[in-house]
């Protein structure tokens, strides 16, 4: 199963792995019967109600990833960044910090 193979829903929640605005990683709680919530600032939040099928459909994927870190729970998965998320965040941290250097001189 790949990326593209997953639901519109399941992309909005799965990609907040590393949020999206801000590169973080970050954990993800996923909780059957609940709404997933991304609280943003500016554009109030990210809501996806988490329907037993939107639940199931995470949850077979998730062996799939090749880079991520999850861990079941009865009615819960967390999802961890992976070592690559992890990559990505430090090489834009970089990337901006160059930036902002290059600005101030």
């Amino acid at each position: 199963m790949n990326w593209e193979d997953l639901s519109k829903e399941a992309k909005s929640i799965l990609e907040w792995v590393v949020h999206v605005w801000t590169g973080e990683p970050q954990e993800l709680i996923i909780e059957k019967g609940k709404d997933f919530v991304q609280p943003l600032k500016f554009n109030g939040d990210v809501v996806v109600p988490v329907t037993a099928t939107l639940f199931e459909e995470i949850k077979s994927w998730l062996p799939y990833a090749k880079d991520k870190v999850y861990m079941f729970d009865g009615d819960t998965i967390r999802v961890y960044p992976g070592m690559e998320d992890a990559f990505i965040h430090e090489a834009s941290q970089r990337i901006q910090r160059r930036q902002q250097l290059h600005e101030h001189s």
